[in-house]
Parts: structure tokens; C-alpha cells; sequence
């Protein structure tokens, strides 16, 4: 009878948050869903819009798997591009809507998505319901997957699978088996384009597990994470594999991007309201010239405010201290004074085809939502 009315808790908890999560999608996406502005046309757009193009028109129109696309340069790889998504529910929204409005679509799902996997990482930690639903609001409605969807990047939409891959992670602590159903989360990323999201949560997982043991002074995390990697390449190996013979043959330099420091732009990254619908792409800080949308995410006073009185009021303080410092360190690692440590990190195999490691902010905003929805759970 326990069992049971517990069951039935977690089931009428998650089709809340399925009807909340839906609702307040819809409102945050709707200037988005409209169909109407042309900032959406601007930069790499075109680029999106083309491959999810080549994908619909390949399955609906020739029923053919989408291996190749002849629509652009001559003739280029298409399943085997790193920002391919083909094995996603993507796909199933482009074939049901068509390549332009499935895409957007998509996107109204995985913040959807995003939002109930919340719901979960809430209930391992044993957050209230209020405190859950901070959560997911701070997470989800963060303006940085926005920020990069408003450039193009519109593979960022796969950020739905990170709190999947985050609380199997969690759970993985206790029993190393979860680091499957961890590496299939987090092998979707990779499956779906999210390169970036992808490799930076291998580096916040190993700050997170890190932190763990230095917290608890037990090394049995690291079971569930070695679980995580080997699971999620095996899942995502039919991908990685024409991958990296592409990359043998095209490689793709990388480098460390280095822009100057100061606290008035960390204030502006963190503080600036004027972000996601509204941010300015192109930014001049000191003479150097950059990508704003890259390296912000508004977070508010509050949410930080939340984060720290959450790390005090926490039993496991060291442990969420070390995580969120060490998370942060690594987006500081884009900013001249602190670039040597990209320097080391852009030796390890994978990392040095990648720029604008500011882009592990989406990491960051995780670990401070879950800071504050610790404190408010506790109040």
C-alpha cells in the first residue's frame, strides 16, 4: 500500500511538472515559436536549417538513410557530421512538421524535456516540491542555451538530456550500474551535434566526482563514472567513429581563446539582463573583438545568492564548494590570466579541436541551480 501511494507521488510529481514544464515553455519560447523575426535567419542559421533540410528531404522524399548531402559544396558528409542529429527526436519532428518548423518544434521539446529531467535530479536529492521546481526553472529558463540558439546553434536544443545524464550520474555513486543509462544520456548529446555539451560534461562530471571523493574521502564514485564513459562511446560510437575518420583526414585546429578580464565584463556575463532575445552578438571588450553570447548566461542576484547560502547551509559543503569552483574555473579559463589551464586541457585527446571553453557555463548553471534548490529545500 506504501509502495503504492509512493508510486502514484512520483507519477502525478512528473506529469506536473510534463504540464508546467509545458506551459511555461510555450511562454518563455513564444517570440521564438512565432515564425516571424528575422534575428533567427541571422548567422549560422542558414547552416541549421539546410542540414535539418537535407535530413527531411532524404527520408520523407527518397526513404534513403541520411549518409550524404549533395545539397551543398558539391557533396558532404551528412551522418557523419559532428552537428549531424539524426538519431533524435529531432528527426521525428522534422518528418511529422517539415525541416523548418520541426526545428523549431524540436526546440520546444527538449526545453520540455529539460525541465521534467529536473524533476528527477529532485527526488534523488530529496528536495521539496518548491524547491524542485526552482530547480528546473533556473536551469531551464537560464539564458545560455538561448544565448547560442539565437547565433545558430541550434544543437544546443539537446542541453534536454543533461539533467537525464546528471541525475543517473548521482545515482551511479551507489551503484555503478547507472553509469549506463548516464552514458546513454550522454551519448544523446553527442548523437545530436551538442559537440560542446558533450565533451565539457565529461570534464564537469570528473570536477563532480572529484569532489566527491575529496569530500568523502571514498573513491567508489569513480565506478559509476568510468561506467558513464565507456557506456556512453559504445552508444555513441556509430557516430564518433565516422567521425574521427573524418577528422583524420580534415582536422579541425581549435586553440585556446583568450579574451581580457575584468569584473565589470564578469559582472555584465552573469548580471546582464539584456541577454537571450535581446543579447548583442558581436562585443568589444578592451580591443578584442568576440562573441558575447558565448560567454554569458544571466543568472540574476538571487539564484547566486541561493547557490551560496546553499553551499553554507549544506552537510555536504566541500563537496558542492569544489564542484562549482572547479566548474567555474574552467569558464574563467577564457579569459587571458587564467588561459594557461586551457592549455593543459587542450592537450587531452578530443579537446584540442575545441574553442570557447566558456561554453561549460551550461555546467555551471546546473550546479548553482541545484545549490539554491538545496538551501530552499532546507528552509
Amino acid at each position: 500500500m506504501v509502495l503504492k501511494i509512493k508510486a502514484n507521488k512520483n507519477l502525478l510529481g512528473i506529469i506536473s511538472f510534463i504540464l508546467i514544464g509545458s506551459v511555461l515553455s510555450y511562454i518563455y519560447l513564444a517570440p521564438f515559436l512565432e515564425f516571424k523575426d528575422t534575428m533567427f535567419l541571422r548567422l549560422d542559421w542558414h547552416k541549421e536549417f539546410q542540414m535539418a533540410g537535407a535530413n527531411w528531404i532524404t527520408l520523407a522524399k527518397y526513404h534513403e538513410f541520411p549518409f550524404w548531402n549533395p545539397y551543398i559544396s558539391g557533396g558532404n558528409f551528412l551522418f557523419a557530421h559532428p552537428e549531424s542529429h539524426v538519431l533524435t527526436p529531432e528527426t521525428i519532428f522534422l518528418l511529422i512538421f517539415g525541416p523548418i518548423t520541426g526545428l523549431y518544434y524540436s526546440v520546444l521539446f527538449f526545453y520540455i524535456l529539460g525541465f521534467v529531467g529536473c524533476y528527477l535530479i529532485g527526488r534523488h536529492l530529496r528536495l521539496t516540491y518548491l524547491a524542485t521546481l526552482y530547480l528546473a526553472i533556473a536551469f531551464t529558463f537560464s539564458s545560455y542555451v538561448m544565448n547560442n540558439l539565437f547565433v545558430g546553434a541550434s544543437t544546443w536544443m539537446m542541453f534536454g538530456f543533461i539533467p537525464f545524464a546528471f541525475y543517473f550520474l548521482l545515482k551511479a555513486k551507489e551503484d555503478w550500474r547507472y553509469g549506463v543509462p548516464a552514458g546513454f544520456f550522454h551519448a544523446m548529446l553527442y548523437l545530436g551535434g551538442a559537440i560542446y555539451p558533450y565533451m565539457f560534461f565529461i570534464l564537469f562530471a570528473g570536477i563532480f566526482v572529484a569532489s566527491d571523493i575529496v569530500a568523502n574521502r571514498n573513491i567508489k564514485f569513480v565506478k559509476g563514472l568510468v561506467a558513464l564513459l565507456i557506456f556512453s562511446f559504445l552508444f555513441a560510437s556509430i557516430k564518433i567513429l565516422p567521425n574521427l575518420d573524418l577528422y583524420s583526414v580534415n582536422p579541425r585546429e581549435g586553440g585556446t581563446e583568450k579574451i581580457p578580464f575584468g569584473f565589470d565584463l564578469l559582472k555584465k556575463a552573469f548580471f546582464d539582463k539584456h541577454q537571450a532575445w535581446n543579447v548583442v552578438s558581436a562585443f568589444t571588450y578592451k580591443g578584442k573583438n568576440f562573441h558575447f553570447p558565448y560567454y554569458g548566461v544571466y543568472i540574476g542576484v538571487i539564484p547566486v545568492i541561493l547557490g551560496t547560502l546553499g553551499i553554507i547551509v549544506s552537510t555536504s559543503r566541500l563537496k558542492w564548494a569544489l564542484a562549482t569552483l572547479g566548474t567555474f574555473l574552467i569558464y574563467l579559463t577564457s579569459y587571458e590570466p587564467f588561459s594557461f589551464i586551457w592549455e593543459v586541457i587542450y592537450h587531452l585527446p578530443g579537446y584540442g579541436s575545441l574553442t570557447r571553453q566558456a561554453r561549460v557555463l551550461i555546467y555551471f548553471a546546473l550546479i548553482l541551480s541545484v545549490i539554491g534548490a538545496l538551501f530552499i529545500s532546507k528552509m
